[in-house]
């Protein structure tokens, strides 16, 4: 069984299904965990979200060179105030070069606040490294808690692969938190979902749902963890991370 059934169960325990926002926060989020954004690395973060909505990007050396230009601007300290004020109402930031109309897959991560900012941004490099721009993937913008999916990069068939072994190479050595209990795990703290209706519907919010449902009927946490980890299993998103692709009788 799943090493985090344990845990699933206790906070399934503690909401009753009487509250679906309370669940699906607590469910999402480890708000015992306090940890800030490294200073540094959001400045960083600040400036290649920057260069990336202000289509300034062409490969990496640019983006090296004007990014330490603009860490130098004196400047710099009041921009990242205001953006702190123009983004304090949201829990994401969106970053991406090239969108694509649908993303039928997400890599999820729990990286710890102290290092979000670090990781969001070395993805950007990695990416930048290999002459790869079709990149999107959001990370939480609140300090005041830890996600369990503070990352989640979305993916095509075609790009699943490319941006697993990326986010493998951009978490070496960083700080991550609890695990993400909802999805797929495919690796080392890397976990995946499929959205439902072609993107249309949240993976995680559709799964919360569904437990809401089950604990109003009075279903035991017991028995929702239970039956939910015995049924956890992707072969689509294994298939195209081991292979580049899906099966061949899945795609016949």
């Amino acid at each position: 069984m799943d090493e985090r059934i344990n845990e699933l169960i206790e906070i399934l325990k503690k909401d009753s299904g009487f509250f679906r926002n309370m669940l699906y926060k607590n469910l999402m989020c480890i708000e015992n965990v306090r940890s800030n954004f490294n200073e540094e690395d959001l400045k960083r973060l600040y400036i290649a979200f920057a260069l990336i909505r202000n289509k300034k990007i062409n490969g990496l050396e640019e983006f090296r060179k004007n990014t330490e230009l603009l860490m130098k601007s004196p400047k710099l300290d009041g921009a990242i105030v205001n953006f702190k004020k123009v983004y304090e109402t949201e829990e994401w930031l969106q970053i991406e070069l090239e969108s694509q109309e649908v993303y039928p897959y997400k890599l999820y991560m729990s990286i710890d606040n102290s290092d979000l900012c670090y990781v969001a941004t070395k993805i950007i490099q990695e990416c930048l490294k290999r002459n790869r721009h079709d990149f999107s993937f959001k990370v939480n913008l609140k300090e005041s808690v830890n996600r369990r999916d503070n990352l989640v990069i979305y993916c095509t068939e075609e790009n699943l692969q490319f941006y697993y072994n990326i986010l493998k190479l951009s978490i070496h050595k960083v700080k991550v938190n609890g695990p993400h209990l909802l999805g797929y795990k495919l690796g080392s703290n890397i976990y995946g979902g499929n959205d439902f209706d072609n993107g249309t519907v949240s993976y995680s919010e559709k799964i919360c749902d569904e437990f809401y449902e089950q604990l109003c009927n009075s279903i035991s946490p017991e028995d929702i963890a239970a039956s939910f980890y015995s049924n956890l299993y992707n072969n689509d998103m294994i298939s195209i991370i081991e292979n580049g692709t899906l099966s061949q009788n899945k795609s016949k």
